[in-house]
């Protein structure tokens, strides 16, 4: 069985169900949907949202959608600030969303795409725990990124202080860097830590890392677009929802996406051998959200990510997400629990 994990008959039939009802007219004459990635095209972890938005929302709705590749997440929502694009996605910026409310330029938060699954690697002649790492630097991707606020969490949860954040955006960026000996501490991606450890056998080793839940990628858009096209913004919520749930019931799946859509076609041969480990790997640990988040994440979140906002009590989900068109998705193709030791999947009760 090349299967890791069984998709209970209810949810199955909660995904036909919806699959079958969502047969729109193509020929309706949707508005082209700019996505602006704050990664580069083509990384092995966005197959299955780069056939989502490239893919799947033309050939089963004609929804016309214009991809744009960014090197940073800040350049990527800029670009949805000033209008050049129109969904967002990327790591979150509250403290972002916290400025731009009170400019009354409304950004929101609508759908969370996957979970943090960055791992903290060190050099193993250096550092052993994090209580070495007290007074040493650390590498994260940029300012206002998951990695950042993993950094800041790990300092409260182990009463320790960075004697300097470093910013080098790209897990394969830091990962080489590593290896170079021109760093010796970061929070690295599943694939790459695997990489690292497998090309410098026991020069580096993991820390424990615990109790971390919040967003790693989130979708983003300012909130009168969401509002104008709710209808729109559902159905991209529900094939997200509904792709994310196959590929964690069956990480083998985006093969069947790459030889379907001759994806990825020059992969370099050290990411080819990475590719389906990777996915078999971030499946079992909770990678993708099969819930898009929602008001548990979004609380989550708030509290994670506080070093980036200047209020950082009595704030009020509202001013951040934008939760009524993923609510209304989810009453139609109903909620899921993982439990992610076996990973079933199966329908959560009312």
């Amino acid at each position: 069985m090349r299967r890791i994990s069984k998709l209970v008959l209810s949810v199955l039939l909660i995904g036909l169900v919806g699959c079958l009802a969502a047969m729109a007219d193509t020929d309706r004459n949707w508005p082209t949907v700019r996505v602006a990635h704050s990664d580069i095209a083509g990384a092995l972890d966005y197959v299955d949202f780069d056939v989502l938005f490239e893919r799947v929302l033309t050939e089963k709705y004609g929804i016309p959608t214009i991809p744009f590749y960014f090197k940073s997440d800040d350049l990527a929502m800029q670009a949805v600030v000033t209008g050049q694009c129109d969904i967002y996605v990327g790591a979150p910026k509250y403290g972002l969303i916290e400025s731009l409310n009170k400019e009354g330029v409304n950004i929101r938060s609508f759908m969370q795409t996957c979970i943090l699954t960055y791992i903290p690697v060190v050099n193993k002649g250096k550092y052993q725990s994090w209580e070495d790492l007290d007074g040493e630097p650390i590498a994260v991707h940029s300012r206002g990124s998951g990695t950042e606020a993993q950094a800041a969490f790990v300092e409260k949860l182990y009463g320790i202080k960075f004697s300097k954040i470093e910013y080098i955006p790209g897990t394969e960026v830091r990962g080489i860097a590593m290896l170079n000996g021109q760093i010796d501490a970061s929070f690295l991606g599943i694939f790459t830590a695997r990489w690292l450890l497998e090309e410098a056998p026991g020069e580096f080793m993991l820390l424990p890392f615990q109790g971390c839940t919040g967003s790693d990628d989130v979708l983003m858009a300012k909130l009168d677009w969401l509002e104008e096209n709710d209808e729109l913004v559902r159905l991209i919520m529900k094939e997200a929802l509904l792709m994310f749930r196959k590929v964690t019931a069956d990480p083998f799946y985006v093969l069947d996406l790459r030889e379907r859509y001759n994806l990825l076609p020059d992969l370099p041969p050290e990411q080819e051998g990475e590719f389906l480990p990777f996915w078999t790997t971030a499946a079992p640990i909770g990678y993708r959200s099969l819930n898009g988040g929602g008001e548990s994440a979004a609380a989550i979140d708030l509290g994670f990510y506080s070093h980036q906002l200047e209020q950082k009590e009595n704030l009020k989900i509202e001013d951040f997400w934008y939760l009524s068109p993923l609510n209304a998705v989810l009453d139609e193709i109903g909620r899921v629990r993982v439990i992610y030791d076996t990973l079933p999947i199966e329908p959560l009760a009312d």
